[in-house]
């Protein structure tokens, strides 16, 4: 049996991951409790199509009620939906196909459009809109229209290789960027903390909230003409450790 909706169960699916974390389970134990790999966990924590006795299991690990989280669901507004994992490994795979993806569905050009702007011959626009559709994006109809299969807002999941790849890059060049041409408003906090687990989670809530806040303002603002693009970069991981420093005697100054 699954889910009714996909955003129902990625709702739920968010709420157990954080919750499994609050009970200081590791996807080794989840995994073998579960009988199952700890890759094959990792998959099913972001599976959206995930099997209704198996999301039950693990809100059972994670110590919620599956009914709560899914009358919340329902009264929650809709969220971004994730590309799937054949979807996410074209666009790795392939850029362009990313690039076509993102002027016909976010910016609302018509194929045509997209052709003549970058002159693209009939038959190379039409292999992209094949791509699309051969991975469940879209369907092609009569006429040149264009049925689009997903609901917006849609973007990548934690796990994406495109999301990796692009954070790769974000950090490599923002990094260039702050070092070599400073300015004014430019600045970088590194900031170790040491924090219980959940209030660790309840502050990159909090920061959540207020990226999404001002995402949304991003939107509206950036239709307008004095609007400035500036690069946030929040990260947070497992600091390493370095090894103790080793001294020596100190040479003669």
């Amino acid at each position: 049996m699954r889910l009714h909706t996909k955003q129902t169960t990625s709702f739920c699916l968010n709420a157990v991951r954080k919750g499994l974390k609050m009970q200081g389970l590791s996807y080794a134990q989840v995994a073998e409790v579960m009988g199952v790999s700890e890759a094959t966990i990792k998959r099913m924590l972001h599976d959206d199509s995930i099997r209704f006795d198996r999301l039950l299991t693990l809100c059972n690990l994670a110590k919620l009620s599956m009914a709560e989280l899914m009358a919340q669901a329902e009264e929650k507004p809709a969220s971004h939906s994730y590309f799937t994992d054949a979807q996410d490994a074209a666009f790795a795979n392939y850029p362009q196909l990313l690039a076509f993806f993102s002027l016909l569905a976010f910016e609302k050009q018509s194929p045509d459009d997209i052709a003549h702007t970058y002159d693209l011959s009939p038959s190379e626009c039409y292999l992209y809109l094949r791509a699309l559709e051969n991975i469940g994006l879209i369907k092609l109809l009569k006429d040149d229209k264009v049925q689009f299969l997903f609901n917006l807002p849609i973007g990548f999941s934690p796990t994406s290789l495109v999301l990796k790849r692009t954070l790769i890059d974000k950090v490599n060049r923002s990094l260039e960027t702050f070092f070599s041409e400073p300015e004014s408003e430019d600045f970088a906090l590194v900031k170790p903390l040491h924090l219980p687990t959940n209030v660790h989670i309840k502050m990159l809530e909090e920061l959540s909230q207020i990226v999404d806040k001002y995402a949304q303002m991003s939107e509206v603002f950036g239709r307008e003409g004095d609007a400035v693009t500036r690069e946030v970069l929040i990260m947070n991981y497992l600091d390493v450790p370095e090894p103790e420093l080793a001294l020596k005697p100190v040479p003669k100054m």
